[in-house]
């Protein structure tokens, strides 16, 4: 008898007739208990901005220009994550749950807009970039089916070093020491 629940015990759990379950991966049983796959942490973060102007419209618009400017935060891909989420906080604090989620390992947020003129438009731009800067913060994780992974550091919209790799914190607040 002992020999025949060793037997069973070695070949593995069995469906009916002992016909491994070929309804499982590999035609074996899935294991009991296995934890369940949840994304790392997201890296290789990358920050750009992209800027659009055109003529600004009417008479009052008049030798002025209409611009808009777009910062987009990127990140490597995370293997498994089905999803983004995105956390927003603002220089009041962070929200409840995720802002949206991005199929795609890529956020864009239209971080400053204005009427300028060709003179001004530099500095124009410059200063709505770091009010927005000063004001908004994005945080990034991945998901799946079985969870969320852990957060990003928060990065300020519209703050782009020249390297292109965005300083983040920790925590809202939390000033950068680099």
């Amino acid at each position: 008898m002992a020999a025949c629940v060793l037997a069973l015990l070695a070949a593995g759990c069995t469906s009916q007739g002992g016909v491994p379950d070929r309804d499982a991966p590999g035609g074996r049983p899935p294991v009991v208990g296995a934890p369940a796959f949840v994304p790392s942490a997201l890296g290789d973060f990358r920050v750009a901005v992209d800027h659009e102007q055109s003529p600004a419209p009417g008479p009052a618009g008049a030798g002025k220009l209409a611009w808009r400017t777009t910062w987009r935060l990127s990140w490597a891909p995370v293997p498994g994550a089905t999803s983004y989420a995105v956390h927003y906080g603002t220089n009041e604090g962070a929200g409840g749950g995720p802002g949206e989620m991005r199929s795609e390992p890529e956020l864009q947020v239209d971080a400053a807009a204005g009427t300028s003129t060709a003179a001004a438009l530099d500095d124009d731009r410059n200063a709505a970039l770091l009010f927005t800067s000063s004001q908004l913060l994005v945080s990034v994780s991945a998901r799946s089916d079985a969870g969320e992974g852990p957060r990003s550091l928060w990065f300020p919209v519209g703050d782009v070093p020249p390297t292109g790799r965005p300083i983040g914190s920790r925590s809202l607040g939390e000033q950068s020491d680099g």
